[in-house]
């Protein structure tokens, strides 16, 4: 793969949880055993009681955890190569682990598609966002949003009346969630597709979000387009 792809120079590669997988993380299925349990955790509803809330953290911390200790695959290292290169346009990723956070030039050039374990959001104010690590997790995690406290703040020195603030959750979405960033994944998609694309990988992911499939089907006739020497390639595992 590597030598097929040395005269590509606009890559985009879309992983899943094979990729996390292969280091040693376990995925959301494998969090709880069964297919219903894991969706049981990282359901929507999760955060309707005190206990599934703990439960749903529990999980999310722990592959977090995983993530910042776990060592990097071959793969990888690859997609750092690609990065620093300048060939990798854009990698999508399916995982929530942030593993590959910790390499600096793929990093800059990823899309966190199911959101990010080392983020916090507002449940009211997604676009109030907070950045942790596994220790600053379990302090900040439910405590109220410190952006909704502060805009409260200004509203009463300038004598308006306050609002409801909201509490920080996970950032990673749940099943039966919409994303908050879905309109910035379609801006995203759409600026891709309008490069000379001439190579598309797709790793451990059975692609079933239907954005992301549709995306995929559009990169497929695009560099079909653009290049005559085109690549498109899909592995189940890495």
């Amino acid at each position: 793969l590597k030598e097929k792809l040395q005269t590509k120079k606009n890559i985009i590669i879309v992983s899943g949880a094979g990729t996390s997988t292969n280091a040693g993380i376990d995925d959301f299925r494998s969090v709880s055993r069964t297919k219903k349990s894991s969706h049981n955790v990282f359901d929507s509803s999760a955060y309707s009681t005190l206990e599934s809330a703990s439960k749903l953290h529990e999980e999310v911390l722990r592959m977090f955890k995983s993530g910042m200790s776990s060592s990097f695959t071959t793969f990888d290292s690859f997609l750092e190569e690609l990065a620093r290169s300048g060939r990798l346009l854009r990698h999508y990723t399916q995982n929530i682990d942030c593993r590959q956070s910790r390499l600096e030039c793929l990093a800059a050039k990823t899309v966190w598609l199911h959101g990010r374990a080392d983020t916090l959001r507002c449940h009211k104010a997604p676009g109030h966002r907070a950045s942790v690590n596994p220790q600053s997790f379990e302090e900040l995690v439910t405590t109220p949003c410190t952006e909704c406290e502060m805009e409260n703040e200004s509203r009463r020195r300038e004598g308006k009346r306050t609002r409801d603030g909201g509490f920080f959750r996970t950032d990673v979405l749940l099943y039966g969630e919409d994303s908050p960033d879905e309109s910035d994944f379609l801006d995203a998609f759409k600026r891709d597709l309008q490069q000379p694309i001439d190579a598309l990988i797709i790793v451990g992911t059975r692609l079933r979000v239907h954005s992301l499939k549709q995306f995929v089907r559009q990169v497929c006739k695009t560099i079909r387009l653009h290049s005559t020497d085109c690549m498109t390639v899909w592995a189940n595992k890495v």
